[in-house]
């Protein structure tokens, strides 16, 4: 591909350290031969905005990690239609002095149901969690026809995220509950939050009564110790974790930064090649 310049990419994020994103761009940057580096950039919420100016003159591209992906959006100087939509940023592209964010995470997830054959079209889908990964979640689960239920710990939030989804979307698609109950049923659940809902007594706890009837669950957090992995096993239903969706939300975040001919240069083995490495590591 050619000799360039070094070039610095990071994912920017409140408390990074070694993350799966870093190890898969990392590992496509290795594939391409290219001379780049992805790091991470920790960076606590009092000093988010003073970072700008070192992230838009010192790096040639980011990612941006939760809770910043709403709070960069204002940063922007040109955003790409997902990101509009979604109100977030999950990818930056920096040239020329100026910022151009882009949502990748739409695309990630859409690709990672590929060869699930889960049908959401008319579906009641739970939705846990309102940050930044769910507002994008939320839009491919809605752009497929699915029935959307929102729940999180502060009902004020999923109200609201509620209102903004039906700017775009059937308002009857779209509700949001303070708590799940015992006659709830829906055909899969997507957490996209990171809170603890072992426990009995949390408002957002998804009874055995709702488990035996769902067909599908979708974890964006990769853990193989996590609640909803154990209730995946022990009724039977069908799990994905959030691997893929990084995964091909990544190589759409190197598309961006390196031109869209980077997929001619990585083939079928090369992805299952980087897969394997980031598993091993």
């Amino acid at each position: 591909m050619g000799d360039i310049a070094f070039m610095t990419y990071a994912l920017v994020g409140e408390d990074i350290s070694n993350t799966f994103l870093s190890k898969i761009q990392n590992s496509v940057f290795d594939e391409l031969n290219l001379q780049a580096c992805y790091i991470p950039f920790s960076v606590k919420k009092d000093d988010f905005s003073k970072s700008i100016g070192l992230l838009r003159e010192e790096f040639s591209g980011f990612n941006v990690a939760s809770p910043y992906k709403r709070a960069i959006v204002k940063y922007m100087d040109a955003l790409d239609d997902t990101a509009k939509a979604t109100g977030t940023v999950n990818t930056v592209k920096c040239e020329d002095g100026k910022l151009y964010g882009y949502n990748t995470d739409t695309i990630g997830f859409l690709d990672s149901l590929v060869g699930t054959r889960i049908n959401l079209f008319d579906k009641d889908i739970l939705l846990i969690g309102t940050g930044g990964t769910a507002k994008s979640i939320a839009h491919v689960l809605l752009d497929k026809g699915a029935f959307l239920t929102i729940v999180t710990r502060d009902y004020a939030k999923a109200l609201n995220f509620k209102e903004e989804l039906q700017v775009f979307y059937n308002k009857n698609r779209i509700r949001a509950i303070k708590g799940v109950l015992p006659s709830e049923r829906f055909f899969a659940v997507v957490n996209a939050a990171s809170v603890e809902l072992e426990t009995r007594f949390s408002d957002m706890a998804v009874h055995d009564e709702t488990y035996r009837d769902i067909k599908f669950i979708y974890e964006f957090f990769v853990d193989e110790k996590s609640f909803f992995l154990k209730k995946a096993i022990e009724f039977g239903i069908q799990y994905k974790n959030g691997l893929d969706m990084l995964f091909y939300s990544a190589l759409e975040s190197q598309k961006i930064w390196q031109g869209e001919e980077i997929y001619s240069h990585l083939n079928v083995m090369a992805l299952e090649k980087i897969k394997e490495q980031i598993l091993d590591k």
